[in-house]
């Protein structure tokens, strides 16, 4: 059960992390591009990066390495199709996920 949600978690932050930043660096107007950019680094990288952790259905050690992999997708993407390292947004998408991780820690030892 655990390896089934690891896949399919691994599959959704491929597309989330690398494919939709591949589709905006392709657009055909660059303004657009920049815009949708924007509003994807500062609206939907940091809902998905709180939102992944809190829709896991139980406490597992592999909660706790899901960012790292989540990053890991954002450092290559930032480097290929930004021409850059993005490094202030990985630590900022790094901690809001382990917020998220030890809010569901504390909400669930709790219960």
């Amino acid at each position: 059960m655990e390896n089934k949600f690891l896949y399919k978690y691994i599959l959704t932050s491929f597309i989330v992390v690398f494919v939709f930043p591949y589709l905006l660096t392709k657009l055909p107007l660059k303004e657009w591009g920049l815009i949708l950019s924007i509003i994807y680094f500062i609206a939907v990288l940091p809902i998905y990066f709180i939102a992944v952790p809190l829709s896991c259905k139980k406490q597992s050690k592999a909660l706790w390495i899901l960012p790292i992999i989540n990053i890991l997708f954002f450092l290559i993407t930032s480097v290929l199709f930004f021409n850059s390292g993005i490094t202030v947004y990985l630590a900022i998408y790094v901690a809001l996920s382990y917020f998220a991780i030890t809010i569901k820690y504390f909400s669930q030892s709790n219960q």
